[in-house]
């Protein structure tokens, strides 16, 4: 009967560390996660800022570019937290309807609204802040859904 009662015992201490192990496992690595979408997500906004700076000194047309760098940074975001493709693929193509939408307007208000160098740079600055909000608001979305379903298991 002791015997019986240290190994009850045992049992739940080795299921508590383990728990703890595996919660600290998940820290970790939504730590890194989580800095890796951040990197992703400055770096794609700075090469759109550059993409529009380059195009618009060629006075080539930029928005496959621009559309190509939105799906990409939208799909490593994602799959960062092994989102489903489907959803994946209707996050892109929303985000590149309501970047392409919030880009256009966005740059029409600050070039009524403003003067100096962000009146001239205004497809610069918006297509750089349209990219970040596209990519914070991904982010967002992805990692709540993603602990919904890890608090649900």
């Amino acid at each position: 009967m002791k015997n019986r009662k240290k190994i009850i015992i045992l049992h739940c201490v080795f299921n508590y560390v383990r728990f703890c192990y595996k919660d600290m496992e998940h820290k970790k690595l939504e730590k890194k996660r989580s800095l890796y979408s951040t990197i992703l997500i400055h770096c794609f906004a700075l090469a759109h800022a550059f993409v529009v700076v380059l195009f618009r000194h060629f006075n080539l047309p930029d928005e496959i570019p621009l559309t190509i760098l939105t799906v990409l940074m939208i799909v490593l975001v994602t799959q960062l937290y092994k989102f489903p493709y489907d959803l994946t693929a209707v996050m892109a193509l929303l985000f590149c309807f309501a970047g392409f939408f919030i880009g256009t307007k966005g740059g029409e208000w600050i070039m009524n609204n403003s003067s100096g160098w962000i009146k001239n740079n205004a497809n610069v600055v918006v297509s750089f802040l349209v990219t970040e909000f596209d990519g914070w608001v991904t982010y967002f979305v992805v990692r709540s859904i993603h602990f919904t379903n890890i608090n649900s298991e």
